[in-house]
């Protein structure tokens, strides 16, 4: 008898078994991931820039001792490379429509959408519900190197220094 033969011929059962999400890919914990950074943003708000700069920043620890360097000045722009989450977009859309963020354009008209507009100036408010959201993470145990990381660096990230990062000049 031949292999693919004998193969055909064997008898399995196939079971759905779970699958590890790795943490990073979890959107819960990055809408309260983003919740815990829009919180540490002047007036607890944030410009897409700096979602995506924050947000490269906590996933890791060596991304997070890059920024903390370029924020104390050991660092210049030119040596952070920020890698955008092609995600973003949609962990904010669920944020936005579980109603952690509000979304305003430039002129600060709420936008009623969930999606951000193409104007580039969009920004996100962390709502009522996200700063519950934010007070029971830091009443918790949890995302304790991440609050580590904000109680370090405060609020010294300005729109400026974001800015910053993606303009270089000489």
């Amino acid at each position: 008898m031949e292999p693919l033969e004998q193969l055909s011929k064997l008898q399995f059962t196939l079971s759905e078994r779970p699958v590890a999400i790795r943490s990073e890919y979890r959107p819960l914990r990055r809408i309260a991931l983003l919740a815990l950074a829009v919180a540490h943003c002047h007036s607890e708000q944030a410009s897409y820039e700096q979602l995506h700069v924050l947000n490269w920043a906590l996933r890791f620890r060596s991304t997070r001792s890059t920024l903390q360097r370029y924020l104390t000045g050991d660092i210049a722009p030119t040596d952070v490379i920020v890698r955008f989450d092609p995600h973003l977009d949609r962990i904010v859309s669920l944020a936005v429509g579980a109603r952690i963020f509000t979304l305003f354009d430039r002129n600060w008209s709420f936008l009623p959408t969930t999606r951000p507009t193409a104007t580039g100036h969009v920004r996100v408010r962390l709502s009522d519900l996200g700063r519950e959201l934010v007070e029971s993470i830091t009443a918790g145990n949890i995302l304790v190197e991440e609050r580590k990381f904000f109680s370090t660096v405060g609020r010294k990230i300005t729109q400026q220094d974001i800015r910053r990062l993606f303009i270089w000049s000489d």
